[in-house]
């Protein structure tokens, strides 16, 4: 399929809820629209609140948003997992302070550590890679501690388990990232329609009432959509900091 370019300057998963707020405003002042123009009628609703269902089905169909959220949940227990083993790294590393010399944080640990509390996967790996490498160079010393092949098969696991979780849900998005690059005469029919919708809107309400004119805006909707992601997302972010302590 012939890519289409895209009409809109906002990301797709954007565009979605401002239509949605648009057509709220349209349904409740659909007397007055239908006053101004018979083209503005029930008919005209339904189908725009058709155009927003065939946005949101491809945006984020409900099994590929499943599949995420389970994988995420997956890696969030493999990363959790990794607070134990470290721990007793810890040990037997202190245990070598004088054979060894080398701090928790020179050897990677206190990074990782951070990583795993972040809940952040890119890092955990790449953390954790520095870690293992440290054990494969000084593991003598380390066995000869109390180190075992068992908590080393441990990390080694999560950092196969997390890498291949990671890989499985870059597949989805990039999937999901092609079939809407594919399908953008989708997205660009909902945003021509919000556009007719607001003209009129505009035409409407400019210079008699402020509030709903800001509503029939896309600049005006396009921050508000900002807005309440940015606070959806500080909010999942303190959650998950709450959850990890």
């Amino acid at each position: 399929m012939t890519n289409v370019e895209r009409l809109y300057n906002c990301k797709d998963e954007e565009l979605l809820p401002i239509g949605k707020f648009t057509v709220f405003s349209l349904k409740r002042d659909l007397t007055e629209f239908t006053a101004f123009s018979p083209k503005f009628n029930d008919e005209y609703v339904s189908e725009t609140e058709a155009k927003i269902s065939a946005v949101e089905n491809l945006l984020a169909p409900q099994a590929e948003t499943l599949a995420k959220s389970l994988i995420s949940n997956r890696m969030n227990v493999s990363i959790s997992g990794l607070l134990k083993p470290l721990n007793s790294l810890e040990v037997y590393l202190k245990l070598t302070a004088k054979s060894l010399g080398i701090t928790v944080a020179g050897f990677g640990i206190s990074a990782l550590r951070t990583a795993v509390n972040a809940r952040d996967p890119e890092a955990v790996v790449n953390k954790l890679r520095v870690v293992l490498a440290n054990i494969n160079t000084y593991k003598a010393a380390l066995t000869e501690v109390g180190l075992s092949d068992e908590l080393i098969n441990a990390l080694e696991t999560t950092l196969t388990a997390v890498e291949t979780d990671r890989q499985q849900q870059y597949q989805i998005l990039t999937k999901r990232k092609s079939l809407v690059q594919s399908n953008h005469t989708v997205l660009n029919d909902l945003y021509l329609r919000v556009t007719e919708i607001e003209a009129l809107g505009k035409a409407l309400y400019k210079g008699s009432d402020p509030v709903k004119l800001s509503e029939y805006t896309f600049t005006k909707l396009l921050k508000k959509v900002r807005q309440v992601a940015k606070a959806k997302g500080d909010a999942d972010n303190t959650d998950e900091k709450t959850d990890t302590n």
